[in-house]
């Protein structure tokens, strides 16, 4: 990266505090230099800020970005005038974003930090010929632009039309239906806003660890895309949101499904038909004496016999696993019967998992077999009674969540199921393009993409931020797409993390150093196939973002595009009551190479 003289005192720096920044501008700007407007153009987040430890650091190209930002607003009084006919500065907070364009925002009214498109005009209109056109208003979600420069008017024409396309993503009912760990759902638009200007209409897109498929959803929607990941369930959630399958086709398929699916029932009633009974009776009792129903159902759940790894099993149990484990298509399917009933699913839910899950391998189609099984993912995820969407540990039943565990295990998993293929089968149709999945990791991803020369891509990078074990949250859904009878730990009834059944992220790790140097590795990769790579990260992750940054650039120069919002969220794995909504800061950054 080419530094320029005169910022800071080490030529090697690429990252400014904030002090540095305002002695730099105090001299470079001397009588034009404002510490108010400088101190609005960082609130604002014109330029983006990492902070490390209270302090604030600014990269290079947001030095020279501020610098031009407090030019051209440095008494600008009389231009206001001459552009809008009257002082408009009166009633309005007004900045100067480039030649003939304005944001204002009404005064007394919070000041939000600039969307990304704001930011991405800072970087295009600086090589653009100044063309004056009849005058527009943006009344756009986040502010207020007025222009009559041809090149912005062109430019917010598009990201309106945009608007829709994330509108349709969160009324969305597959894009809504699976819970997931650091789903996009609703900052898609900051991401995509943060990325779109460095693609181009031939531009591939790889969502390089798709978790719940949101921004391949997007992606799609766009151009050819790809959704990679280690974990089986996630590619068939994002599988499902792309092109692949008819209304007509779906509606086939649950006709030729449904009779392999009675006959798996009616075998797994023969074995536990008992179970459903003592279920049904319980289910249909008057919930006005509460404290019976839940001594018989707790009585009911405890005397459950299922298959544990870690803890006594019975003969029955342990015998119809044993067969299974060596021989995965042993008939009936019974995997969720024997291991999630009364834990994350009623009984009978269990058994309707395992029989839908039956009658899908019966298709020849791995195609199909996979749409149906990814929707079958999404429904185990909607019927389970559990915390937050998350399967860590089963949800304790007490008197209070009595009611709404009973309703929820009361639920039909084949009409959901067949509800839910219909829905995402007429959504399907809709689509332009599919999304083609990738077997992860992500070093296999770029191998699978190198071998096929795939060139001009965008790689989305979106790895945990913390220590979090996501594959603990998710295992009952890896289970389900992979139906391998694996190993049934504790109380949670994990996947065996010892024995190579359950992903562990090289970013799930205490050792934050280890972090940061794998996130140097993957981006440089990305990179040394000639990529753009899209790193989502927040201020809260584990890794020091702009050690990242310095250890990628010391090993590939390129140019780095930092975009960032505020967003809230709620923390996983504690009771409601006690999950604290924290407000973090999401940050998206781009890495090209230089030119």
């Amino acid at each position: 990266m080419k530094q320029r003289k005169g910022i800071g005192n080490n030529m090697q720096k690429y990252f400014y505090t904030y002090c540095e920044l305002k002695n730099w501008l105090s001299v470079e700007l001397e009588k034009k230099y404002d510490e108010e407007i400088l101190d609005d153009i960082v609130d604002r987040g014109f330029i983006v800020s990492l902070n490390r430890e209270q302090t604030q650091y600014f990269i290079e190209k947001d030095v020279y970005l501020c610098k031009k930002l407090l030019e051209q607003n440095y008494k600008i009084s009389d231009e206001i005038i001459s552009f809008f006919g009257f002082r408009m500065d009166v009633f309005f907070d007004i900045t100067k974003i480039t030649d003939g364009t304005f944001l204002k925002t009404l005064k007394g009214t919070e000041k939000k930090r600039v969307p990304a498109y704001i930011r991405n005009l800072l970087f295009l209109s600086e090589n653009k010929i100044y063309e004056k056109t009849d005058e527009k208003t943006f009344n756009l979600p986040e502010c207020t632009v007025v222009s009559d420069n041809l090149f912005v008017i062109h430019y917010l024409d598009d990201v309106k039309n945009r608007e829709g396309m994330y509108t349709e993503f969160e009324n969305n009912d597959f894009a809504n239906t699976s819970t997931y760990m650091g789903i996009k759902k609703n900052i898609i638009d900051f991401v995509m806003e943060s990325i779109i200007i460095h693609c181009n209409p031939e531009s591939v897109f790889v969502d390089l660890m798709c978790g719940s498929g949101s921004v391949a959803n997007t992606f799609s929607k766009l151009g050819t895309t790809y959704a990679s990941d280690s974990q089986l369930f996630c590619t068939l959630l994002a599988k499902v949101q792309g092109k692949g399958i008819s209304v007509n086709r779906a509606l086939e398929a649950l006709t030729q499904i449904y009779y392999d699916y009675l006959y798996n029932m009616e075998k797994l009633k023969d074995l536990f038909g008992e179970s459903i009974i003592t279920e049904n009776n319980i289910f249909h009792m008057d919930l006005s004496n509460k404290n019976k129903i839940l001594d018989l159902y707790t009585q009911f759940v405890n005397n459950t016999q299922l298959y544990s790894s870690t803890d006594n099993t019975s003969k029955q149990i342990q015998l119809l696993v044993d067969q299974r484990k060596q021989n995965h298509k042993s008939f009936p399917y019974c995997l969720f019967t024997t291991y999630f009933s009364n834990i994350y699913f009623g009984m009978e839910q269990s058994f309707q998992i395992d029989s839908i899950r039956y009658a899908i391998e019966q298709f020849e189609d791995k195609q199909l077999q996979d749409w149906m099984t990814g929707v079958l993912i999404i429904t185990a995820s909607v019927v389970a009674s559990n915390y937050g969407g998350h399967f860590a540990q089963p949800k304790k039943i007490c008197q209070e969540n009595l009611e709404s565990i009973l309703d929820q295990r009361k639920k039909s998993v084949w009409l959901e199921f067949s509800r839910r293929l219909m829905a995402i089968a007429e959504e399907s149709e809709k689509r332009k393009n599919s999304i083609h999945i990738i077997p992860g990791p992500w070093q296999d991803a770029l191998a699978f993409l190198k071998a096929r020369n795939i060139g001009n891509a965008l790689v989305y990078v979106d790895a945990p931020y913390k220590r979090d074990d996501y594959s603990r949250y998710y295992h009952v859904l890896e289970t389900l797409a992979r139906y391998d009878y694996p190993d049934s730990e504790y109380k949670s009834r994990t996947r065996s993390i010892s024995k190579g059944e359950r992903f562990r992220s090289e970013f799930s790790t205490r050792n934050v150093g280890k972090v940061e140097n794998q996130f140097v590795f993957l981006i440089t990769e990305v990179l040394k196939n000639n990529y753009v790579c899209a790193w989502s990260y927040s201020n809260n992750g584990s890794a020091d973002m702009i050690r990242v940054i310095e250890g990628v650039l010391e090993k590939k120069p390129c140019d780095i595009y930092i975009y960032a919002v505020e967003h809230r969220h709620m923390s996983q794995g504690k009771k409601r009551k006690e999950r604290v909504r924290g407000k973090t800061v999401e940050y998206c950054i781009v890495f090209k190479a230089a030119v």
